[in-house]
């Protein structure tokens, strides 16, 4: 009943219609944070909203928590979700709407009229710059104000095997600028999650959870003020080393770089996120070749005690190169160094990394290389999820691929990936072609052809999906149907082979009464089990 009402909703909502940003996944942290190569340059503003592609007809959706000059931060909705460095995005950005306050990390906003010797102040003459001795609005003499978003969420799953989930959620955001004066700020990020599983033949779980993602202090670190810190719970300067019960000291460098060094307790990736028994130290350097910050690379250290016991010692690299054109280029690499103590004994290894290569010329064509590594440290925190599905379809420690997308002609447009991955013995691929037409029926309309084929540990798939999509007013909807073949190998032989067939449909509002809606509902049906899953996001800014 919830969902239909939304779905009635959507369908009325008359909006702005929003320009889309591409974007590429950076960066990943478990608990379902993720950078992307957008920022503030590009419109990007805290509370967007961002789609990312995962393929196979397959989006996750997220919101925009926190941005930089050319980066930001995306905090998933469904923060168990697992992205891949390289992922394709869209961010939609609403023009006319209130810009991106200025990041602590780039310093205070531009010069406003009025403040210092301008033009209505003594000392200007004609002969001078419009701007000229126009002092910047320092963050303590801006006025004390708050602002935030409100989230309120649903995701259902029902089987005819009379098994039912569902997750509810209910997410606040509280921003309080300037609260004493001294141009901090106070941060509360919180939500409450309502889960309900029915299963035949057992009792059933049910579980309220209030989770509380940030309630932080911080201040400083600008053009104004150098030295800054933050306290409480917090994402770290290097969004890698995670969320810290503790506090941070950071300065900015007069030649634009940064330094800062942490110490607290890591949360634990459950549902409260938990704390207490992780305790870290950890510091980092960030070197920016000038103040555009167009390329940056960044080091950091952290060691951690578990319960008292010595436990990880990782020590991190990243960089990234942001031309306004040519080749863009994101990196980073977790090394892990063990004793004579740990399993394996004495030694460093490569756990994670990824490297990617993008370039899109004036003609629409693209192309992008990528390389990712992911292996399990041995560490006596419990710090990684399990793996999605699609990493055990088409995932393995060492991934390569190439993604490329070309016009065709004015409405035709192939775009194409290929990956081949290793580990554990073992080696497989995975393939997909898209055939795109735009205009297809209607002006605003999109048909999608895609063919895909993969091979994983477990399982090998193939098949065809047919998607056809069009932007409305303030919105998009879209309506997929896929026939794939499942042929898995290691478990009950009664199984080897499935045939699934999935019908899905999503809607999407950008601006309904100051919300931004989306909303899908999807059937998998097989021999054996049908699926129906139901669900919507809506967030407002205030």
């Amino acid at each position: 009943m919830r969902f239909a009402l939304c779905l009635l909703l959507v369908s009325i909502g008359l909006a702005q219609e929003p320009r889309e940003v591409p974007l590429r996944v950076t960066a990943v942290q478990p608990g379902g944070w993720v950078g992307v190569d957008r920022g503030e340059q590009e419109g990007l503003a805290p509370g967007g909203r961002v789609r990312f592609d995962q393929g196979g007809g397959i989006f996750l959706w997220g919101t925009i928590d926190r941005t930089q000059s050319r980066t930001a931060i995306v905090v998933l909705d469904d923060q168990q979700a697992n992205l891949t460095p390289g992922t394709r995005g869209v961010a939609f950005v609403v023009e006319g709407q209130e810009p991106a306050e200025p990041s602590e990390k780039n310093g205070s906003a531009e010069a406003a009229p009025g403040k210092g010797d301008g033009p209505a102040g003594d000392g200007w003459t004609e002969e001078m710059p419009l701007l000229a001795r126009v002092g910047a609005v320092k963050p303590e003499e801006r006025p004390s104000r708050w602002y935030g978003r409100t989230t309120i969420a649903y995701d259902g799953r029902l089987t005819d095997a009379d098994r039912a989930d569902g997750l509810a959620r209910n997410g606040y955001e509280l921003i309080y600028e300037n609260p004493w004066g001294h141009g901090g700020r106070l941060h509360l990020d919180g939500e409450i999650n309502v889960r309900d599983t029915v299963v035949p033949d057992a009792d059933g779980e049910s579980a309220r959870e209030l989770r509380i993602d940030r309630l932080s202090y911080s201040r400083g670190g600008t053009r104004e003020e150098p030295r800054g810190f933050s306290a409480g719970r917090f994402l770290q300067r290097v969004p890698e080393l995670g969320l810290l019960d503790g506090a941070e000291g950071f300065q900015r460098l007069p030649n634009g770089d940064r330094v800062g060094v942490g110490l607290g307790f890591l949360p634990e990736n459950d549902v409260r996120l938990s704390s207490g028994r992780d305790l870290q130290v950890s510091g980092w350097y960030e070197w920016n070749r000038d103040a555009s910050e167009r390329l940056s690379a960044t080091a950091a250290f952290q060691q951690t005690w578990h319960n008292g016991t010595l436990d990880r010692r990782l020590f991190l690299a990243k960089m990234h190169y942001l031309p306004t054109q040519g080749w863009r280029a994101n990196a980073g690499a977790w090394v892990d160094f063990y004793d004579e103590n740990d399993p394996g004994g004495a030694g460093t290894e490569l756990t994670r990394a990824y490297a990617t290569a993008t370039r899109a010329w004036e003609s629409g064509n693209g192309l992008t290389l990528g390389y990712t590594r992911w292996r399990y440290p041995e560490i006596l925190r419990d710090e990684f999820p399990p793996p999605a599905q699609d990493q055990l379809v088409i995932g393995g420690d060492d991934q390569i691929s190439l993604d490329g997308w070309r016009w065709v002609s004015d409405r035709q447009r192939l775009r194409g990936r290929v990956s081949a991955w290793s580990g554990n013995g073992e080696s497989g691929g995975y393939g997909e072609l898209d055939i795109e037409v735009d205009e297809l029926w209607h002006d605003q309309g999109q048909g999608i052809v895609t063919l895909f084929a993969g091979s994983g540990l477990y399982e090998e798939r193939r098949g065809l999906r047919l998607t056809y999509a069009r932007a409305l007013d303030g919105g998009r909807w879209s309506l997929a149907y896929e026939l794939a073949t499942y042929s898995v190998d290691g478990f009950d032989a009664t199984g080897d082979e499935v045939i699934q067939h999935r019908l899905s449909v999503d809607h999407s509002v950008y601006d309904l009464w100051g919300w931004t809606v989306s909303a899908y509902a999807s059937v998998d049906y097989e021999e054996s089990e049908s699926a129906l899953a139901v669900g919507f996001h809506m967030t407002r800014g205030f």
